[in-house]
């Protein structure tokens, strides 16, 4: 599969699912290797993890990239104090 890696995040409005994440992939394009960008979802950035990409958050040094950590996606309360925690919910 491919990596893909997160060098840049922007807030999309009041929800994280509107935040927009920069990411680059090194990939084959008229015949030359290089580095492809696109500014992505957290719906497409999930549904990458989903299909067994691995994607991880990195940074240009140069014309390098320096690979950080990886990236997961989880779904957790919006607020704080709430009454039936998911952590705490049975399995049945």
């Amino acid at each position: 599969m491919t990596k893909y890696y997160i060098v840049a995040a922007k807030p999309g409005g009041k929800t994280a699912l509107k935040n927009e994440f920069k990411t680059y992939r090194w990939a084959l394009k008229d015949e030359k290797w290089q580095w492809l960008q696109a500014w992505r979802s957290t719906d497409n950035i999930a549904d990458l993890i989903r299909k067994g990409n691995d994607v991880v958050t990195g940074k240009f040094i140069g014309d390098k990239m320096d690979e950080g950590d990886a990236v997961e996606v989880e779904i957790r309360i919006k607020h704080n104090g709430v009454k039936y925690k998911l952590s705490d919910m049975p399995d049945k």
